[in-house]
Protein backbone atom coordinates (compact mmCIF):
# COMPACT_ATOMS: atom_id res chain seq x y z
CA UNK A 1 0.00 0.00 0.00
CA UNK A 2 2.24 3.01 -1.35
CA UNK A 3 1.27 6.85 -2.28
CA UNK A 4 -2.44 6.64 -1.10
CA UNK A 5 -3.93 10.09 -0.93
CA UNK A 6 -7.32 10.62 0.55
CA UNK A 7 -9.46 11.59 3.81
CA UNK A 8 -9.78 8.00 4.61
CA UNK A 9 -6.89 5.51 5.34
CA UNK A 10 -5.27 3.09 2.62
CA UNK A 11 -6.52 0.41 4.58
CA UNK A 12 -9.84 0.38 6.77
CA UNK A 13 -11.45 -2.35 8.75
CA UNK A 14 -14.48 -2.34 11.04
CA UNK A 15 -16.59 -4.59 13.29
CA UNK A 16 -13.57 -6.98 13.95
CA UNK A 17 -14.59 -7.97 17.45
CA UNK A 18 -14.34 -11.08 18.80
CA UNK A 19 -11.64 -11.64 15.54
CA UNK A 20 -8.04 -12.47 15.89
CA UNK A 21 -6.84 -10.17 12.88
CA UNK A 22 -2.86 -11.50 11.71
CA UNK A 23 -1.15 -8.72 8.94
CA UNK A 24 2.11 -10.33 8.26
CA UNK A 25 4.74 -9.17 5.76
CA UNK A 26 2.84 -5.55 4.84
CA UNK A 27 4.40 -2.42 3.36
CA UNK A 28 2.29 1.20 3.81
CA UNK A 29 4.78 3.58 2.66
CA UNK A 30 4.31 7.41 2.01
CA UNK A 31 0.10 6.91 2.51
CA UNK A 32 -2.05 10.16 3.56
CA UNK A 33 -5.13 9.60 5.21
CA UNK A 34 -6.59 13.35 6.04
CA UNK A 35 -8.79 12.58 8.70
CA UNK A 36 -7.79 9.06 9.42
CA UNK A 37 -4.53 7.11 9.73
CA UNK A 38 -2.14 7.16 6.73
CA UNK A 39 -1.87 3.88 6.68
CA UNK A 40 -4.91 1.58 8.08
CA UNK A 41 -7.86 2.12 10.28
CA UNK A 42 -8.94 -0.57 12.49
CA UNK A 43 -12.11 -0.58 14.56
CA UNK A 44 -12.81 -3.51 16.99
CA UNK A 45 -16.08 -2.59 18.74
CA UNK A 46 -15.39 -4.83 21.24
CA UNK A 47 -12.39 -7.45 22.04
CA UNK A 48 -10.21 -8.91 19.53
CA UNK A 49 -6.67 -10.15 18.90
CA UNK A 50 -4.67 -8.04 16.46
CA UNK A 51 -1.30 -8.68 15.41
CA UNK A 52 1.30 -6.69 12.95
CA UNK A 53 4.57 -9.19 12.43
CA UNK A 54 6.90 -10.08 9.86
CA UNK A 55 9.30 -8.09 7.93
CA UNK A 56 6.76 -5.08 8.05
CA UNK A 57 7.36 -1.53 7.32
CA UNK A 58 5.59 1.83 7.99
CA UNK A 59 7.22 4.43 6.54
CA UNK A 60 6.20 7.91 5.75
CA UNK A 61 2.98 7.73 6.34
CA UNK A 62 0.63 10.77 8.16
CA UNK A 63 -2.44 11.90 8.75
CA UNK A 64 -3.69 15.74 9.55
CA UNK A 65 -6.58 15.01 12.13
CA UNK A 66 -6.54 11.51 13.69
CA UNK A 67 -4.91 9.95 16.17
CA UNK A 68 -2.22 7.87 14.75
CA UNK A 69 0.22 8.64 11.87
CA UNK A 70 0.07 5.07 10.41
CA UNK A 71 -2.28 3.01 12.46
CA UNK A 72 -5.12 3.73 14.57
CA UNK A 73 -6.85 0.21 16.45
CA UNK A 74 -9.88 1.02 18.52
CA UNK A 75 -9.80 -1.94 20.53
CA UNK A 76 -12.66 -2.83 22.73
CA UNK A 77 -11.92 -4.16 26.47
CA UNK A 78 -10.42 -7.23 26.78
CA UNK A 79 -7.93 -6.07 23.52
CA UNK A 80 -4.48 -7.31 22.67
CA UNK A 81 -2.50 -5.69 19.86
CA UNK A 82 0.96 -7.38 19.73
CA UNK A 83 3.59 -5.57 17.26
CA UNK A 84 6.20 -8.35 16.18
CA UNK A 85 7.00 -11.63 17.50
CA UNK A 86 9.28 -13.37 20.02
CA UNK A 87 12.83 -13.64 18.58
CA UNK A 88 11.49 -11.33 15.77
CA UNK A 89 13.45 -8.14 15.04
CA UNK A 90 11.69 -6.92 11.60
CA UNK A 91 9.09 -4.67 11.91
CA UNK A 92 9.37 -1.00 11.39
CA UNK A 93 7.86 2.31 12.10
CA UNK A 94 9.95 5.28 10.18
CA UNK A 95 8.83 8.69 9.64
CA UNK A 96 5.26 8.20 10.59
CA UNK A 97 3.53 11.49 11.55
CA UNK A 98 0.14 12.61 13.13
CA UNK A 99 0.06 16.49 12.54
CA UNK A 100 -2.72 17.42 14.74
CA UNK A 101 -3.11 14.43 17.29
CA UNK A 102 -1.37 11.85 19.52
CA UNK A 103 0.55 8.43 18.48
CA UNK A 104 2.96 9.64 15.72
CA UNK A 105 3.17 5.98 14.71
CA UNK A 106 0.30 4.12 16.63
CA UNK A 107 -2.20 5.10 18.41
CA UNK A 108 -4.80 2.33 20.45
CA UNK A 109 -8.35 4.05 21.65
CA UNK A 110 -11.01 3.14 23.36
CA UNK A 111 -13.05 1.64 26.19
CA UNK A 112 -10.78 2.66 29.28
CA UNK A 113 -7.37 0.76 29.90
CA UNK A 114 -8.59 -2.67 29.82
CA UNK A 115 -6.58 -4.14 27.05
CA UNK A 116 -2.86 -4.83 26.26
CA UNK A 117 -0.04 -3.57 23.29
CA UNK A 118 2.72 -5.49 23.39
CA UNK A 119 5.92 -4.94 20.92
CA UNK A 120 8.63 -7.59 20.24
CA UNK A 121 11.63 -6.08 19.26
CA UNK A 122 11.38 -3.90 16.44
CA UNK A 123 11.96 -0.38 15.14
CA UNK A 124 10.43 3.25 16.08
CA UNK A 125 12.44 5.73 14.39
CA UNK A 126 11.98 9.49 13.62
CA UNK A 127 8.12 9.20 14.11
CA UNK A 128 6.35 12.55 15.63
CA UNK A 129 2.92 13.92 17.04
CA UNK A 130 1.61 16.92 17.58
CA UNK A 131 0.49 15.32 21.42
CA UNK A 132 1.45 12.70 23.41
CA UNK A 133 3.12 9.64 21.96
CA UNK A 134 5.61 10.44 19.40
CA UNK A 135 5.73 7.17 18.64
CA UNK A 136 2.97 4.66 20.38
CA UNK A 137 -0.06 6.06 21.96
CA UNK A 138 -2.37 3.81 23.82
CA UNK A 139 -4.65 4.12 26.79
CA UNK A 140 -4.42 0.97 28.10
CA UNK A 141 -0.89 -0.16 29.24
CA UNK A 142 2.40 -1.33 27.11
CA UNK A 143 4.68 -3.95 27.46
CA UNK A 144 8.24 -3.50 25.20
CA UNK A 145 9.82 -6.15 24.78
CA UNK A 146 13.95 -5.34 23.48
CA UNK A 147 12.02 -2.69 20.95
CA UNK A 148 14.32 0.31 20.10
CA UNK A 149 13.03 3.99 20.09
CA UNK A 150 15.10 6.59 18.42
CA UNK A 151 14.63 10.21 17.57
CA UNK A 152 11.22 10.42 18.08
CA UNK A 153 9.15 13.68 18.88
CA UNK A 154 6.17 14.48 20.88
CA UNK A 155 5.71 18.42 19.73
CA UNK A 156 3.13 19.32 22.15
CA UNK A 157 2.45 17.73 25.31
CA UNK A 158 4.17 14.39 26.94
CA UNK A 159 5.82 10.89 25.89
CA UNK A 160 8.41 11.35 23.22
CA UNK A 161 8.14 8.11 22.60
CA UNK A 162 5.56 6.19 24.34
CA UNK A 163 2.65 7.05 25.75
CA UNK A 164 0.44 4.82 27.88
CA UNK A 165 -2.70 5.91 30.11
CA UNK A 166 -2.32 2.31 32.18
CA UNK A 167 1.02 0.22 33.23
CA UNK A 168 4.36 0.67 31.20
CA UNK A 169 6.49 -2.75 31.44
CA UNK A 170 9.91 -2.44 29.98
CA UNK A 171 12.26 -5.19 29.17
CA UNK A 172 15.27 -4.56 27.07
CA UNK A 173 15.33 -2.65 24.16
CA UNK A 174 16.95 1.60 23.64
CA UNK A 175 15.42 4.56 24.44
CA UNK A 176 17.80 7.32 22.05
CA UNK A 177 16.90 11.25 21.45
CA UNK A 178 13.35 10.41 22.08
CA UNK A 179 11.96 14.40 22.80
CA UNK A 180 8.47 15.40 24.60
CA UNK A 181 7.60 19.12 25.07
CA UNK A 182 5.83 18.21 28.33
CA UNK A 183 6.71 15.33 30.95
CA UNK A 184 8.55 12.09 29.66
CA UNK A 185 11.13 12.48 27.34
CA UNK A 186 11.13 8.40 25.85
CA UNK A 187 8.19 6.99 28.28
CA UNK A 188 5.07 8.61 30.14
CA UNK A 189 2.94 6.20 32.17
CA UNK A 190 -0.34 7.11 33.11
CA UNK A 191 -1.70 4.91 35.29
CA UNK A 192 -1.79 6.15 39.42
CA UNK A 193 -2.69 2.98 40.76
CA UNK A 194 -0.02 0.71 38.81
CA UNK A 195 3.47 -0.84 38.83
CA UNK A 196 5.63 0.18 36.25
CA UNK A 197 8.94 -1.90 35.62
CA UNK A 198 11.92 -1.15 33.82
CA UNK A 199 14.72 -4.01 33.11
CA UNK A 200 18.12 -4.04 31.27
CA UNK A 201 17.15 -1.24 29.33
CA UNK A 202 19.25 1.47 27.96
CA UNK A 203 17.83 5.51 27.87
CA UNK A 204 20.71 8.07 26.36
CA UNK A 205 20.12 11.39 25.39
CA UNK A 206 15.99 12.10 25.99
CA UNK A 207 14.85 15.13 27.06
CA UNK A 208 11.70 16.60 28.38
CA UNK A 209 10.26 20.14 29.17
CA UNK A 210 8.61 18.72 32.22
CA UNK A 211 9.45 16.14 34.73
CA UNK A 212 11.29 13.29 33.63
CA UNK A 213 14.05 13.14 30.84
CA UNK A 214 13.83 9.86 30.06
CA UNK A 215 10.70 8.66 31.92
CA UNK A 216 7.72 9.89 33.91
CA UNK A 217 5.32 7.57 35.50
CA UNK A 218 2.29 8.86 37.85
CA UNK A 219 2.43 5.31 39.48
CA UNK A 220 4.99 3.18 41.08
CA UNK A 221 8.43 2.60 39.15
CA UNK A 222 10.28 -0.70 39.95
CA UNK A 223 13.98 -0.66 37.73
CA UNK A 224 16.57 -3.13 37.69
CA UNK A 225 19.97 -3.23 35.13
CA UNK A 226 19.22 -0.34 33.54
CA UNK A 227 21.08 2.97 32.30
Amino acid sequence: FDDSVGTASALTAESLAGLTVVLTNVSFINNFGGDAPGAANLSAGGSANITINGYSNFQGNRSTQALGGAIRIGAGAGSTVTIGSPGDDSVSFLSNTSLAQSGGAIAVTCCGTNHQLTTHGGTFADDSAAWAGGAIYTVGSATLNNTDFTNNTASGDVAGAVYAGGSVVVNGGTFHSNRARGAGGAVSAGGDVVTNQITNATFTNNSAGGHGGAVRALGLLAGTGST
